[in-house]
């Protein structure tokens, strides 16, 4: 189980030590931008640096030290966005209650780019990625999906306890649906955990999650071939009726996950009216907040209920919601006034040439050389040789074997 699954205020001293890995340090410092009035009253970026043991940006991770080092000087984000760098690391932090950012910008920017590098840095699970855009951002708290008739799922939990199932249908299980077989320490399967089946899966390498339509089309195709597999007649696959599970948000609170929410301001508008309170729980505003969600089931009203607490708070724990700017098409709406006031989000505004630079020189050769040569051209001047030298440890640093040889 990785640490950032674990609530912060149960982890020790010694396991904060081991997820804590600094940038910005005496012996690696790292980029930093402010803004100043310039003599013409205009807003100047000034480059500087963070070069401080005791004002280093603290990152937890479980990832090592040189693989977030590395992927920070590699991904760095362009200088216009240091600064938002720096202030959502700080958001993830163990003693931040906000565990929100909200990046609004054209398209292009690096608004995604730049949350999805930090759920990589930070947890080896990898993040989710969820694109909002025609979506009800009320299932991101309970979704709908599919419920197998009781007849087959009686049908096949006597096959698993018996031992019965067979391969074919383990094999599919565990590529399909993912953590819905359960196991005893010997490995045996022994039960399955039908949420699982249905709950949305990651389907790209960049953690990209299946829409509930996917998910659902996708567990009937498996239970179809279960079915078949196992001589259930399949009379007993297709009495399905639908339930309310936990959906991306209580999920990721639960197991400590990064999550994505792209394009959110592309969703179904007036869909996040029941977010409200939760988006004041992450900002910091609340400490506990109860959501509800009721419905019919088979004649009979259900509510199903969750209790976010910030007492219960993992590490791993954040929310990233990007959107683009309102005048990018008829299907982009405004963030409601309550959750604007509540969110308060960086907006991304048009790049200037040093960022331009810094991002052909990242192309080119796997580094922003141009902003680290400004923080650096000193030391360049002086012994160009040992600048170089360092720049390719920055180059190489937390790579894979596999990963240093395709480097040119």
């Amino acid at each position: 189980m990785s640490l950032l699954d674990k609530k912060i205020a149960d982890l020790t001293d010694a396991e904060k030590s081991q997820l804590y890995k600094p940038i910005g340090t005496s012996d690696l410092p790292y980029p930093a931008t402010h803004f100043i009035l310039n003599s013409s009253g205009e807003l100047e970026m000034d480059l500087g640096k963070i070069d401080k043991d005791d004002s280093a940006i603290p990152i937890y991770s479980d990832r090592d030290y040189a693989f977030v080092v590395g992927t920070m000087y590699r991904d760095m984000a362009v200088p216009s966005l240091l600064y938002m760098q720096k202030e959502s690391l700080l958001r993830r932090a163990l003693d931040s209650k906000n565990r929100l950012s909200v990046v609004l910008g054209d398209p292009g920017v690096g608004k995604s780019h730049l949350a999805k590098m930090l759920a990589r840095i930070r947890d080896s699970r990898g993040g989710w990625v969820m694109d909002c855009g025609g979506r009800y951002m009320s299932d991101l708290l309970f979704e709908q999906v599919i419920d197998f008739g009781e007849d087959f799922k009686s049908a096949l939990t006597t096959r698993i306890k018996s031992g019965a199932l067979s391969n074919p249908s383990i094999a599919l299980l565990d590529e399909q649906a993912p953590g819905s077989l359960l196991r005893d320490s010997s490995g045996k399967v022994t039960g399955i955990n039908w949420d699982k089946v249905a709950a949305p899966k990651v389907k790209d390498k960049r953690g990209t999650l299946e829409t509930s339509k996917e998910a659902v089309d996708r567990s009937v195709a498996i239970m179809e071939s279960v079915a078949k597999y196992e001589s259930i007649p399949m009379s007993a696959v297709n009495a399905l009726g639908i339930k309310k599970q936990p959906g991306i948000l209580i999920r990721a609170y639960q197991e400590g996950r990064e999550v994505l929410l792209d394009e959110y301001n592309k969703s179904i508008e007036g869909s996040d009216d029941s977010l409200q309170t939760v988006l004041q729980f992450f900002a910091g505003e609340i400490d506990e907040v109860t959501v509800e969600n009721t419905m019919k089931v088979n004649g009979r009203e259900e509510t199903y209920s969750f209790t976010f607490r910030r007492a219960d708070m993992k590490p791993g724990f954040f929310i990233t919601m990007t959107g683009n700017k309102e005048h990018d098409g008829v299907s982009t709406h405004a963030l409601s006034r309550s959750a604007y006031s509540r969110v308060s989000p960086f907006v991304i505004e048009a790049p200037v040439a040093a960022d331009w630079r810094h991002r052909v020189s990242q192309i080119l050769t796997g580094l922003p050389l141009t902003t680290i040569y400004s923080m650096f051209s000193e030391q360049a001047a002086a012994d160009p040789n040992d600048f170089g030298r360092q720049m390719v440890e920055l180059r190489l640093m937390g790579l894979s074997l596999e990963e240093k040889a395709a480097v040119p």
